[in-house]
């Protein structure tokens, strides 16, 4: 149960940075991809690190994204970004907090599948 969780979680932080970088919310986006790089590592700190980046008032669930000058998008188009955004980082917070408590050995022992 435990492999299949941590194989959800990383694809769901997989596509919470592609989101970010097509939205050309590049700081994020990078932030993503360095833990989407410690899950593939599987460093036994990569869910502490995803973690740190909720709650505070820069936290990532505060992050929306906004039309940026000389960027054509509708407000229907931001609305459905920015509800998928919040439902990927929901889900994956959720699944990273109760995964939280596992060994660290144990994120070394399985195996992440890349989409």
């Amino acid at each position: 149960m435990m492999n299949s969780e941590l194989a959800g979680l990383y694809h769901l932080m997989c596509q919470i940075r592609d989101l970010l970088l097509n939205a050309e919310e590049w700081e994020w986006a990078a932030w993503m991809d360095r833990c989407v790089a410690l899950m593939e590592r599987r460093d036994p700190d990569a869910i502490e690190r995803f973690l740190a980046a909720f709650g505070g008032i820069d936290g990532i669930d505060r992050e929306v994204v906004a039309p940026m000058k000389g960027r054509d998008v509708s407000d229907g188009a931001l609305d459905g970004v920015n509800s998928a955004l919040i439902a990927m980082l929901t889900e994956a917070q959720l699944v990273a907090s109760q995964l939280r408590e596992i060994d660290p050995d144990s994120l070394q022992r399985v195996s992440i599948r890349r989409l």
